[in-house]
């Protein structure tokens, strides 16, 4: 998975699993798809699973606290935008969708997910940035789902996350294509 962008939902990454929840509530709504995003399942315990999660230390990067919010981007069928809250180790996304480019009109209600986050150890990403882990935790029908990514704020103050998330290993490859200002 070359590139793979995470603006379909981040931490991002979030608008993947927005759809995915969607789709749970709404099967009847073809706007969206399902998330090709696999989850760490922490409701059991997979011996296989090699990645350690993140200790719960958020204040190993409080330049992340605020809210983030991208750019209007290309979704699956219409435009969105994400606004990311992160405060005292809770996460909560908004992802509002867009008939038109510039994200001036709202279609529908935006897709929301909230849970919390955990801050870990520093990462040298592919590029020989140093970012952080990143635990993105999401109550789920099923119990929880811990997202695995990484988060790196450049000298501009922009925010970026990983291009891509596993099961079994944390993103090095920054996504320097979708990025979130405060």
């Amino acid at each position: 998975m070359h590139n793979r962008s995470l603006s379909l939902i981040c931490l991002f990454c979030c608008v993947l699993i927005a759809c995915s929840e969607q789709v749970k509530k709404d099967s009847s709504d073809d706007n969206f798809s399902s998330s090709s995003l696999d989850f760490v399942d922490t409701s059991s315990n997979d011996a296989g699973n090699t990645s350690q999660s993140p200790s719960n230390n958020n204040s190993q990067f409080p330049q992340l606290e605020g809210i983030w919010n991208s750019p209007c981007k290309t979704g699956i069928v219409e435009y969105v935008q994400d606004h990311i809250q992160l405060n005292a180790g809770n996460f909560h996304q908004e992802s509002q969708f867009h008939p038109d480019s510039a994200c001036s009109t709202k279609t529908k209600p935006p897709v929301v997910v909230s849970g919390t986050y955990e801050i870990g150890s520093d990462v040298i990403t592919s590029n020989g940035l140093i970012a952080k882990e990143i635990d993105v935790i999401l109550d789920s029908d099923g119990g929880e789902l811990r997202i695995q990514d990484i988060a790196y704020i450049d000298e501009t103050g922009t925010l970026y996350f990983g291009v891509e998330m596993t099961t079994n290993t944390r993103p090095t490859v920054l996504d320097f294509i979708n990025p979130y200002t405060q």
